[in-house]
């Protein structure tokens, strides 16, 4: 079996990882538009509950992935735009 993935960020590359797992002799191609040394970094925030979930599964057991990293604070800096303060409180994403 030939599986392609078009993009390389966190879905594409969590994809690759469960099909590799679930078919070992599949064979599994990911394609990113980017070139192979631009480098952006991508974070991710999930729940507690997911990452338990993530690692009961051993999803990413042998990769790098690194679940350590643990947020206390988070700063939302911005540029000063009409209106956006207000559309962020009625999302609720700030207080």
């Amino acid at each position: 079996m030939k599986v392609d993935i078009i993009g390389g960020g966190p879905a594409g590359l969590y994809f690759s990882v469960l099909v590799k797992k679930s078919f070992p002799q599949a064979e599994v191609a990911v394609t990113e538009r980017n070139r192979a040394d631009d480098t952006f970094g991508f974070g991710i925030v999930l729940s507690d509950e997911t990452l338990a979930n993530l690692r009961d599964l051993s999803v990413f057991k042998g990769t790098q992935a690194d679940f350590r990293e643990r947020l206390s604070q988070i700063r939302v800096r911005y540029q000063k735009k009409p209106g956006l303060m207000d559309r962020l409180r009625k999302k609720g994403l700030i207080p």
